[in-house]
């Protein structure tokens, strides 16, 4: 009786441990469980998961204000770049900046930060400015020789198009021959075999 009682010791332990207690007994053992045996509760149901909100993307205004910002924030020693424009148009924010020094930005070893680089990657534009936003609030603490560029809409046709919704495939406005017969955005590719 010795051996069963182990035994049922072990079917319980087993079945305690997999939440199973009552389905997973063996026939042949006690059906009630020991004294020192812990019986789950029932489970109850999870509340309900509330949705994450949707990203924040900021417009080509936003990252435009958010740079001219840096720029004439007191004591700082960032200076707009001038680049020139998209082929839509549209002036591309960049800025470059670094710690105090002896040394010129424009004569420092330079670091270039890149978002933004087609229209679906609003999420790299958004990494780009959240660096640069934390290295400018510890500019000092960085080296005095080293200069950084970041240019957080590199593609800003693309990514306005795509915050209002008219962007399908990333693609800024470069002209493309699409079905490859050398006219350049004059038709889409052409299904030959159906």
């Amino acid at each position: 009786m010795a051996g069963a009682a182990r035994a049922s010791s072990r079917v319980w332990s087993i079945v305690l441990a997999a939440g199973l207690c009552a389905a997973a007994q063996d026939p042949a053992t006690e059906q009630v469980p020991p004294a020192d045996a812990v019986v789950p509760a029932p489970s109850t149901p999870a509340p309900p998961v509330a949705a994450a909100p949707a990203p924040a993307y900021r417009d080509l205004d936003a990252v435009r204000a958010l740079v001219q910002s840096w720029v004439d924030a007191p004591d700082s020693i960032a200076e707009l770049v001038v680049l020139p424009p998209s082929r839509g148009g549209r002036a591309i924010p960049a800025v470059q900046w670094g710690a105090p020094g002896p040394v010129p930005l424009a004569e420092r070893m330079t670091i270039c930060l890149f978002g933004g680089l087609d229209g679906v990657s609003l999420a790299g534009s958004e990494a780009v400015l959240e660096i640069t936003s934390s290295l400018l609030a510890r500019v000092h603490e960085l080296p005095p020789d080293v200069a950084f560029i970041s240019v957080p809409w590199a593609s800003p046709d693309a990514l306005a198009a795509t915050l209002d919704g008219t962007g399908v495939d990333g693609r800024n406005a470069l002209p493309t021959d699409d079905d490859g017969d050398r006219a350049i955005d004059e038709d889409g590719p052409d299904d030959l075999d159906g």
